[in-house]
């Protein structure tokens, strides 16, 4: 059982930006037609973009008898962007999607943007945008400070900017290890 789990271990890592798909799976892709009649008309709304969530990486897990956890989940960085003023996604009619455009700054390390236009992801409070990136199952994470646009596309390729949102995290660096005396309780 151990070698089977060390051979499952081994190909994920080596197929880590498969296991990203699997563990998060993949948004809807927003088709846009360039000779629709539409195009050169009004374009969708401009999307109102916050920070909804980030979530770093967490640390390695260990059972009482010292063996390593990790989940599918626990090498993975996320940022949720909400977007006020959306269309509403699950309505067939529709026919708006976003894409991601960088501003500046830096990305966490081994961050790649999405490339495409997608719809949205809904939460039940909110319509999201998720970025996504493996962070690396390690206590220490590093800051990252990073501006970005979110750009509604409608079916017909008519654009408009979100105004650029800046988006950053402090990191966290590896607590310091404190051996513990135990002593006997009598």
């Amino acid at each position: 059982m151990k070698n089977a789990l060390a051979v499952l271990g081994a190909l994920l890592v080596l197929l880590s930006p498969a296991v990203s798909l699997a563990c998060f799976g993949l948004m809807a892709k927003h088709e846009v037609d360039l000779t629709h009649e539409d195009h050169g008309k009004t374009a969708p709304p401009r999307p109102e973009v916050s920070v909804y969530s980030i979530h770093r990486a967490d640390g390695p897990k260990f059972t009482a008898n010292g063996n390593r956890i990790v989940s599918c989940v626990g090498g993975y960085g996320s940022i949720l962007l909400r977007v006020e003023n959306a269309p509403a996604q699950f309505d067939p009619e529709c026919k708006v999607g976003y894409y991601v455009e960088f501003v500046d700054g830096q990305l966490p390390a081994g961050c790649v943007l999405p490339t495409g236009t997608f719809r949205l992801d809904h939460l039940r409070t909110a319509a999201v945008f998720p970025i996504r990136w493996s962070d690396g199952v390690t206590e220490t994470q590093e800051p990252f400070n990073f501006g970005i646009r979110l750009i509604a596309v409608d079916h017909a390729g008519n654009e408009t900017r979100s105004l650029p949102i800046r988006i950053a995290d402090p990191g966290r660096k590896a607590p310091d290890i404190i051996e513990l005396d135990i002593y006997e309780l009598e």
